[in-house]
């Protein structure tokens, strides 16, 4: 008898492990605070901007920022930082704005999180999901869905909905105190960006050939480019963009490709990690290449699967990111 219910419990644990298994992982964006590593669903995310200028609002909580002019949408920033009562930090080429959607009261809100860093897109399966610690964390439990083992490490995964009813009223309004940013303000502020751009251009385009002899990838930031894709393939379907196929499916084109095609092929060349990581960005962006092809030819559901898990251009993207980590740990970059 004993050895008929050992039996009956163990195929009910392997068929919880085999359900486990088959279960779907959620993929999440991932960035960082002040030194800590935190997360989101990527659902949640619509895009991630470098830092641009923000147009500061009077009479709004410390933590509010300001506003920006996306595509003619005004969208409120917020400091995450300050939002967690953590220090203030300073601006850097990885500072970014991730262009989120929150539910609060029943009502969709667009926003911009203000971070230190965007990381990966990882995914996430519900046995790597811990509830949150009573204590250890500097910030409040309310706002922690759960900590997520990542290798060695924990990432905190953060209630999105939750983090922005601090102070409903702030944003439960989408008129918000908009009326205090005139159009001419909002106007200024992209004219003053593009001037910043058009400056920052003339001196990467003047720097480039030193540049690139004397200073390495930074292959994190490499590995953070390409997730960031599929967030720009989102949004071009939700706003029904163009996007250049041609440059895209070319692999000599973006910062990555540019080094594997010039001062690393020199260094690397006879490095089988190097080859790999090669072989493994030419896949990925013929697979991008091809997501664009559809989204340029309206086909935004075909587009849509084959952004989801285990279809080919996911699969090229983990493959990529694999590549460039066992590239950088065999040439130590």
């Amino acid at each position: 008898m004993n050895n008929e219910i050992n039996n009956e419990m163990h195929n009910v644990a392997q068929e919880q492990q085999n359900a486990s298994n088959a279960e779907e992982p959620v993929q999440y964006l991932t960035f960082t605070l002040d030194g800590e590593a935190f997360a989101t669903e990527i659902s949640r995310v619509r895009e991630v901007l470098e830092y641009t200028q923000v147009t500061p609002v009077p009479r709004t909580p410390d933590y509010m920022q300001g506003v920006i002019n996306l595509r003619g949408s005004v969208v409120p920033v917020v400091d995450m930082r300050l939002q967690f009562a953590m220090p203030a930090g300073k601006q850097t080429v990885d500072t970014c704005i991730i262009i989120i959607e929150v539910s609060i009261d029943g009502q969709l809100l667009v926003l911009g999180a203000l971070a230190d860093s965007v990381q990966e897109v990882i995914d996430l399966r519900t046995e790597q999901l811990q509830p949150a610690p009573s204590l250890g964390t500097r910030i409040n439990n309310e706002f922690i869905s759960a900590m997520a083992k990542v290798d060695e490490g924990f990432v905190i995964v953060l209630d999105m909905d939750e983090v922005f009813t601090i102070d409903p009223d702030v944003f439960s309004n989408t008129s918000y105190s908009y009326q205090d940013v005139t159009e001419t303000q909002v106007t200024d502020a992209t004219v003053k960006e593009e001037q910043q751009q058009d400056a920052v251009d003339k001196t990467n385009t003047a720097d480039t050939n030193t540049a690139k002899q004397t200073v390495e990838i930074d292959l994190d930031s490499a590995i953070a480019k390409h997730a960031e894709w599929k967030l720009k393939f989102r949004t071009a379907i939700t706003k029904q963009e163009q996007l250049g196929v041609t440059e895209i499916v070319r692999d000599d084109c973006c910062v990555l490709g540019k080094w594997l095609h010039g001062s690393a092929r020199s260094k690397y060349s006879s490095l089988n990690s190097y080859i790999e990581c090669l072989n493994k960005h030419k896949a990925f962006h013929a697979e991008a290449g091809k997501v664009a092809q559809c989204i340029n030819d309206k086909r935004y559901s075909e587009a849509e699967a084959m952004l989801t898990n285990n279809a080919a251009y996911t699969l090229a993207s983990k493959n990529i990111a694999s590549a460039i980590v066992t590239l950088r740990k065999e040439t130590g970059l």
